[in-house]
């Protein structure tokens, strides 16, 4: 960095002493790697957190993290999802609707599970409605009989 930026004009040496810096320091961060711009995983949390359909939180991800061999904290996890924005659906609770146990009396089933009759009128009614618009009286007399006779 130094050679770079000066050429020969100071030496390394020198360099370090006006910093006040130890040359073995110095070398020591000039080989480290450079961190890299790319957020790798912020890219990683928020595939996992749109493949979950938006259900996973913190724990969940750093589990699904931990499978794919990357290794991060809740906190770090929870920072990066807000950075992106990324809230988890929170699930909804379950509530029983129907009370079987009971000593009521029932309620007797007055359809006794006749669907035909039902659809017959429904569509009946349909095509009753459409003959009507085109006016065929004789076919409507017809029609009826021939449902009512099913």
């Amino acid at each position: 960095m130094i050679k770079k930026e000066h050429g020969n004009l100071v030496s390394i040496k020198r360099a370090c002493e006006l910093c006040k810096v130890s040359r073995s320091e110095y070398y020591r961060w000039f080989r480290r790697p450079e961190k890299r711009s790319v957020d790798v995983l912020g890219q990683k949390v928020k595939r996992i957190f749109q493949k979950s359909r938006k259900t996973y939180g913190t724990r969940r991800i750093k589990k699904q993290l931990a499978v794919e061999g990357v290794v991060a904290s809740r906190q770090r996890i929870s920072h990066k999802m807000a950075e992106q924005g990324l809230v988890a659906k929170a699930r909804r609770k379950t509530r029983a609707t129907t009370d079987s146990n009971h000593d009521h009396p029932v309620a007797p089933n007055l359809l006794a599970d006749n669907f035909l009759c039902t659809l017959r009128i429904r569509y009946g009614l349909r095509i009753l409605h459409i003959l009507q618009r085109a006016k065929a009286g004789y076919i409507l007399q017809s029609f009826l009989t021939y449902i009512a006779g099913r």
